[in-house]
């Protein structure tokens, strides 16, 4: 039996596609992180902490890429992906100075950045505790320039819990800071090389 509105189920399809990731897009929305711009010309377009490899930020809007995703594997509806970036980034494990970091969190920030048409901006991170103290953020990843994305691990020298800032510069100029509440202990095992090694 055919209907007189073909077009209705697809539409039903995406209407209540939306419904079902609407919760989910409110509550990453209202995530742990609060950004402060200082430079006009910086434009941070997405910001996320991811945990793992299977954390997906995507080049763009991320609420976009969720129900893109959701669309296609879900609903089965030829919707066009959007580019997943952190395969990009995160490998399975990482290390530093022979010590495995579990778990890796990194930041991942997509942003325009009106100074720097065609050269690809070189911005530093710099991760600041509760008492004041500043150190480096190591990057994981970087890309561009439509829009542009970089990643740190923001394991990568700090050790205790607690709320941090992280600042991005541009040759010493702060261009914005990324509040972030609640991060976790790093949790660093040793390098072992076998107890028959000597």
């Amino acid at each position: 039996m055919k209907t007189a509105f073909p077009w209705a189920a697809t539409l039903f399809a995406v209407l209540a596609a939306i419904a079902l990731a609407l919760p989910a897009v409110v509550e990453l929305c209202s995530g742990p992180i609060r950004v402060r711009i200082l430079d006009a010309r910086f434009q941070l377009l997405s910001a996320e902490i991811l945990r793992s490899g299977n954390d997906p930020f995507y080049l763009g809007n991320q609420a976009e890429g969720r129900l893109r995703d959701f669309l296609r594997q879900k609903c089965h509806l030829n919707v066009k992906p959007s580019a997943n970036l952190t395969p990009l980034a995160l490998g399975p494990s990482s290390s530093l100075f022979g010590r495995e970091v579990v778990p890796r969190r990194v930041m991942a920030l997509c942003f325009s950045f009106t100074a720097n048409r065609g050269a690809f901006p070189q911005l530093d991170g710099e991760l600041v505790d509760a008492n004041g103290f500043a150190s480096p953020v190591e990057i994981a990843g970087r890309g561009g320039p439509s829009p542009y994305w970089e990643m740190w691990n923001l394991d990568s020298s700090r050790t205790n819990a607690g709320s941090y800032t992280l600042r991005i510069k541009q040759a010493g100029s702060c261009l914005a800071e990324v509040e972030i509440k609640h991060l976790p202990a790093v949790s660093r095992k040793p390098y072992s090389i076998g107890s028959n090694a000597f």
